[in-house]
């Protein structure tokens, strides 16, 4: 019995451990060099809608127009992995195509070491190749019904954020 009882302490110990290091949380101020970021901006405002997608599932989302970012609820990671890994085997990196319009979509790769980003008008004559719209689609949809997590503002003087 003493046997089976210290065993599941220390597989709830590890349990626990593995758990804190797959949930790292991030802040806008402090999101990893990789990510993926989509969205879409122009029109009469002006205003960029943009989500950033980081690879623990956390899901921040910041409209130009406000000083804040809304944290949305996370999502899998496989889902990052997913889209990366798509990207990936289309050679997003050497794929050079910025047709933005009025309005118009985005969607941009970056790590420690490269940013790419495409760009187009999504009403306009010049599209990206499919397999770039899917992922980008597949994107919206994920972040399109998520509910808000956290609101998180942006201080005046500094690019640091604090909790609400």
């Amino acid at each position: 019995m003493k046997n089976f009882f210290s065993h599941a302490v220390l597989c709830l110990v590890a349990a626990s451990l593995l758990t804190s290091c797959f949930l790292k949380s991030y802040k806008p101020e402090n999101m990893p060099l990789k990510r993926l970021e989509f969205g879409q901006g122009g029109g009469v405002t002006g205003a960029v809608k943009e989500y950033t997608l980081l690879p623990n599932g956390q899901i921040f989302v910041k409209n130009s127009l406000n000083n804040y970012y809304l944290e949305l609820k996370r999502v899998k990671p496989r889902e990052f992995k997913s889209a990366w890994h798509k990207l990936d085997s289309l050679r997003f990196l050497k794929y050079d195509f910025y047709h933005p319009g009025n309005v118009y979509a985005f969607l941009r790769l970056s790590d420690e070491e490269v940013e790419q980003e495409i760009a187009w008008d999504p009403y306009g004559y010049w599209q990206p190749e499919e397999g770039f719209l899917k992922v980008y689609n597949q994107l919206m949809q994920t972040v399109q019904n998520l509910p808000v997590q956290d609101t998180l503002f942006l201080m005046p003087d500094s690019t640091a954020a604090a909790t609400q």
